[in-house]
């Protein structure tokens, strides 16, 4: 089953994260930080990326383009990215996201059905409904 990487400094919203999507079947792995979770891509072999775009030290933009690095550094294809994201009507899925290498945006405050539906899109597992 699908690695995930779920990246957010709310620690309750990575437990809730996580105890969902381990539900689904996912292995979940959960940083609280840009810089930890950039410590277990460097270990972990992840298939996607979930990550909240407004946190302290790294924004999930920085997270993403140093995951586009570091895959490029470790010779694999650079995991889906989803950006979590209370600023929705701010930031959309233009061309200037896919630069920094987010491939979906997710609102918050998140909506599980949703997360793991693009989830599911993003990793090619079908959802039984």
């Amino acid at each position: 089953m699908a690695r995930i990487l779920f990246v957010d400094d709310m620690k309750t919203l990575g437990i809730l994260i996580e105890r969902d999507l381990t539900r689904e079947g996912y292995t979940v792995f959960t940083a609280s930080s840009g810089s930890e979770a950039l410590e277990i891509f460097r270990y972990e072999p992840i298939d996607a990326i979930i990550c909240d775009f407004d946190m302290e030290g790294m924004t999930g933009l920085e997270v993403s383009e140093a995951v586009k690095g570091l895959s490029a550094q470790k010779g694999v294809p650079k995991p889906p990215f989803i950006l979590l994201t209370g600023y929705g009507a701010e930031l959309s899925e233009e061309d200037s996201l896919k630069r920094f290498g987010v491939d979906r945006v997710v609102d918050k405050p998140v909506d599980l059905e949703v997360l793991r539906n693009c989830l599911a899109e993003v990793t090619g597992k079908i959802r039984a409904q």
